[in-house]
């Protein structure tokens, strides 16, 4: 509210009018214009770095075209999207100490990144459209909410302090824990389960999250690497995640014979230089959000 204060004096045949607002509204309009005009020092615009590139990676600022191709040690910020052509790999090392490794085939979108490690504060979300990756979260911060979300075509992902892969594709959404824990649930329906280590477990479109499952270590060494090969064109998804790697593994073994768990080298951060950007074709946007009907083993186009 408002108080006027009614001055008559006369100047000549002119009358002044005098308007005096509450100290209280003054004072708090002031700090309101200063909090948005004022950066706020905690939280940086770069969200993190890329530690490798391999091959074609393109790399889309704030989701504005055209899209250039990455390198190593170029930032990466909000908004940005990252697609990794058929031969290509990338790795990115974030702010907070947590990195993404994105195989060849892949979309990933940061759609925010906030992180101010004086409070203590996160707040991430990414979107995986399509291919394989590899998460890693060296540290959580205690809140009452998963402060690192995932969303893919099915299923949203809310984790703490874990390393696990994920397979995301139009009509489900797989996830491999490695260790720590990892929450999942539909984008539909919100039913949440928990996956703990050596587990594994799978959200259809429009589906409950399915009972986790237990996998091996040699499991998760073949999904490693397929980092570098990326996932094939084509690939039965089976019922399950189990049934999907079993699946893979049979097809990849019947072009290369009996597949053997790789050596572990570290990822190399050398940039080597690839055709330039523009060559993959556009990925279209997620559907809007409709009941599925059931999904079964079946050839799976990518």
């Amino acid at each position: 509210m408002k108080r006027e204060l009614l001055a008559a004096k006369r100047c000549g045949t002119h009358m002044k009018r005098i308007v005096l607002f509450p100290t209280n509204i003054v004072l708090g309009f002031l700090i309101a214009i200063m909090i948005i005009l004022l950066p706020n020092p905690g939280f940086s615009d770069v969200a993190g770095y890329f530690s490798h590139v391999r091959d074609v990676v393109e790399l889309t600022k704030r989701g504005n075209p055209p899209s250039i191709q990455a390198k190593v040690q170029d930032k990466v910020e909000s908004m940005d999207a990252i697609r990794t052509g058929s031969s290509g790999k990338a790795a990115i090392n974030f702010v907070d100490e947590s990195s993404l490794v994105i195989s060849p085939g892949s979309h990933v979108i940061i759609d925010k990144f906030l992180f101010d490690p004086n409070k203590s504060y996160r707040q991430v979300k990414l979107s995986f459209f399509q291919g394989l990756f590899h998460t890693m979260i060296k540290y959580s911060i205690k809140t009452e909410e998963p402060d690192f979300i995932i969303n893919t075509y099915t299923a949203v992902l809310g984790q703490r302090g874990t390393a696990w892969y994920t397979i995301s594709e139009p009509t489900f959404t797989d996830v491999f824990c490695e260790h720590g824990k990892v929450s999942m649930e539909s984008n539909q329906l919100k039913e949440q389960v928990a996956v703990n280590d050596y587990q594994a477990t799978r959200v259809w479109k429009g589906k409950k999250p399915l009972q986790p499952l237990p996998i091996t270590p040699e499991d998760l060494s073949f999904l490693k690497s397929l980092l570098d090969s990326g996932l094939p064109p084509r690939y039965e998804p089976g019922s399950n995640p189990v049934e999907l790697l079993k699946n893979l593994k049979s097809q990849i073994s019947d072009k290369i014979g009996d597949w053997v768990p790789p050596p572990t080298p570290g990822l190399p951060t050398s940039f080597r230089p690839t055709p330039g950007p523009g060559s993959l074709p556009p990925v279209p946007p997620p559907p809007a959000p409709a009941p599925g009907p059931s999904h079964g083993p079946s050839s799976h186009p990518r």
